[in-house]
């Protein structure tokens, strides 16, 4: 199938319930005014997009665009798609029926269905059988004002804004990513939930509320299956399509691609007699958005930094002697016994790996810091790419190629590869020579449900997740917009050359990796699912992605910033009694549970005087033991809200929320993100409620917040 065949044609349009709204081909008359000049108009996904030529509508929407490099922009169905000189008749631009509005924006999904439609006035508009075009929360003197503005469209994030609307309050949702849905729909498809822990096997049970009934039921109506251990395996595009069916109906305004770039981004107002801040509204390049109380639910928490400053959050690892976590700050060094002259953990006899010409502008290696065991530094844990793989031909999309690739850069990372595969069979680590195959294969981790077949779900793509990019998040939490769009490419550039080198490189065949490559490159053995071919990526994921059909447009963020919080949580509040803990809390708004999972951090080069042939490898990161489980723990609400010291009024961070970097290692997963989220959207509700009262969000009486997250099935304890 050529790509031409692919764009779609918007021959009908369907609202969400599966009604068609809009005329056929015949009856659609786009009637098209030509311009040249810069356009102001917003690009998603190209906030830098320079336009040269246009057309528009007669009634000011957008039509089709000419960037200064010569590619010709179209939105089809309210997608914005890159045309490939196709300019056959049939490839009509989205016309909306029966709307007399001017529009200067149309959203669509990748399904053809219609989202919303953004009016001149800035309001929000969906279909409605019984009343036709309907716009949510107006606007006032052009500026639009919502009751709460919530920064990231993540579990928690949807949530919230689930909360918040059931409340009746006017949400606006704030993307700072270029796509709805945060890790999950940038192929984050597998949840770590909190199974077999030492607080019991029933655990699974801790997750309630909306989070289970909407969130994850959400997941499991699209593929077509009930599953009682919640183990929801979806691929990225049916968490993408979640967030976007949840945002058209529990929010009134949602944008992607918003960046807060420091205190400029918003407004702040301060009391001058008591100090207290309140946030009053984000800029954007949308407009000035105001609000009355605001959630950070970012990853990142950008807007909680913009809004607190440096004293209101902490980047990296504390010491030991602050915290007494025995397994806190910098963890002793795995330094690889192999020496470079024979590199023996390759499998076969392995090329010698000369460490001086390794190229040195990408920090693929950095130099060992020589740091002491439990001290404390500013490193988190490593971010990857979270890709969805398949041998199905009719999704196959090959490796690419990076431009500046050099096998070189490639080498350090063969460690990860060459050292699990080489211990023996049945080992913990242990790793067979082959790629996305079964559960001992490298970079196997859970096959993907991607859509409802006649017989339960359709699986045909694997979730990988291996090659962490030690060294590569270095800078990331303080870095700005420009800064993170560089660090981003320089992930993907590495990512892409791991990829092409395992792939198709002869020079892996040097360094021992010819079974994994010949596998790789397999057409005769079947995987799990019946497909035979060659492992690429997925031609249906990930589509408007800068970095090309099928590769995520954004890293797996483990670890950024955490709020100084009014509670900031340990090791302590997460280990059983038996061993010192204290997993029970006097306020807890909901329960969770892993294990001190932490990612590796950095990849050292360990020099050994001037012989290069006795140079190491060392990977410094998790301390030995730190995987075991942890307890059923409760968390409190305090955990969410800035220290008092703060004096802020109306922010909410239950994404990055009080933890020590040790117990951010259980904490930082999607469905405790889901948890929290309820908890910020009824404390918001409660803020709003009281807003003549001159409350804070921390003065919520805890009765009141647990009466109203158990209202709607949160769980609290399990006692």
């Amino acid at each position: 199938m050529s790509k031409l065949s692919q764009i779609p044609k918007a021959a009908a349009l369907v609202d969400y319930d599966g009604r068609t709204v809009a005329a056929t081909l015949d009856e659609i008359e786009p009637k098209v005014a030509e311009f040249v000049g810069a356009v102001d108009v917003f690009i998603p996904g190209y906030p830098d997009l320079s336009v040269s030529t246009g057309a528009i509508f007669n009634d000011d929407r957008a039509a089709k665009f000419s960037t200064v490099d010569g590619r010709e922009w179209r939105f089809i169905n309210g997608r914005l798609s890159a045309m490939l000189t196709d300019t056959a008749a049939n490839d009509v631009d989205v016309f909306v029926p029966g709307f007399t509005s001017t529009i200067s924006e149309v959203t669509g999904t990748n399904d053809d269905r219609t989202s919303y439609i953004i009016d001149a006035a800035g309001r929000r508009w969906w279909y409605d059988a019984a009343r036709g075009w309907t716009y949510g929360a107006a606007t006032a003197a052009g500026i639009r004002h919502f009751d709460a503005v919530i920064y990231g469209s993540n579990p928690a994030g949807l949530m919230a804004a689930a909360r918040l609307k059931l409340r009746g309050k006017s949400v606006c949702v704030l993307e700072p990513y270029t796509i709805f849905g945060g890790m999950h729909a940038c192929g984050l498809g597998m949840v770590d939930r909190p199974t077999n822990l030492q607080g019991g096997a029933d655990s699974i049970k801790c997750i309630g509320g909306l989070t289970r009934s909407l969130y994850f039921q959400s997941v499991a109506n699209i593929v077509g299956t009930e599953d009682p251990d919640l183990k929801w395996q979806a691929a990225a595009h049916v968490y993408e399509q979640v967030a976007q069916n949840i945002l058209i109906e529990y929010a009134d305004l949602a944008i992607a691609d918003v960046q807060i770039d420091g205190p400029r981004s918003l407004r702040i107002d301060t009391n001058a007699m008591t100090g207290e801040k309140t946030i009053r509204g984000v800029f954007t390049r949308e407009g000035y958005i105001s609000g009355d109380v605001f959630l950070d639910c970012s990853y990142e928490m950008d807007l909680g930094a913009a809004a607190l400053g440096k004293a209101g959050y902490r980047v990296g690892r504390e010491s030991q002697e602050e915290t007494g976590e025995a397994w806190a700050g910098v963890a002793p060094r795995i330094v690889f016994p192999q020496m470079s002259s024979s590199y023996a953990y390759y499998t076969g006899d392995g090329a010698p790996l000369d460490f001086s010409s390794i190229p040195t502008d990408l920090p693929v290696l950095i130099d060992d810091p020589q740091a002491t065991a439990g001290q404390a530094d500013g490193n988190v844990q490593a971010f990857n790419f979270r890709l969805n793989l398949t041998r199905d031909p009719d999704l196959y999309v090959p490796f690419e190629k990076p431009a500046g690739y050099d096998y070189r850069y490639c080498l350090p990372f063969l460690e990860r590869i060459a050292q699990r595969m080489n211990l023996a069979a049945g080992a913990g680590a242990y790793l067979k020579p082959t790629i996305c195959r079964d559960s001992d294969s490298f970079g196997w981790r859970y096959p993907m449900f991607s859509a409802r077949g006649a017989d339960g779900p359709i699986t045909n793509r694997w979730q990988f997740n291996e090659l962490d990019l030690l060294n590569f998040q270095i800078g990331h939490a303080e870095g700005n917009r420009a800064k993170r769009s560089t660090m981003l490419d320089e992930h993907a550039f590495i990512s892409k050359s791991l990829f092409w080198f395992i792939a198709f490189d002869p020079k892996a065949r040097e360094y021992g990796l010819a079974a994994l490559q010949d596998d790789l490159n397999d057409v005769t053995q079947p995987d799990g699912f019946a497909h035979v071919g060659p492992l690429g990526l997925c031609a249906d994921e990930f589509q408007s992605s800068k970095f090309g059909n099928g590769f995520p447009p954004h890293t797996y963020v483990r670890e950024c910033r955490r709020l100084i919080a009014q509670y900031i949580m340990s090791y302590f509040d997460q280990a059983p009694v038996a061993d010192g803990g204290t997993p029970t809390k006097a306020t807890s708004i909901g329960l969770y549970g892993y294990s001190w999972d932490m990612h590796s951090l950095l990849r050292q080069w360990v020099r050994n005087g001037s012989i290069n042939a006795n140079d190491r490898i060392a990977v410094e990161g998790p301390w030995p033991g730190q995987e075991a489980k942890t307890a059923l723990y409760q968390m409190p609400a305090e955990m969410m809200w800035p220290a008092l010291a703060l004096k802020s009024r109306n922010l909410i961070v239950p994404v990055c929320a009080g933890n020590t970097h040790l117990a951010w290692a259980p904490d930082r997963l999607e469905p405790n993100y889901g948890i929290r989220g309820e908890a910020a959207g009824e404390n918001a509700a409660w803020y709003l409620d009281n807003l003549v009262s001159g409350a804070a969000v921390h003065d919520q009486p805890y009765p009141n917040l647990a009466g109203r997250l158990t209202e709607r099935g949160s769980i609290l304890s399990l006692s």
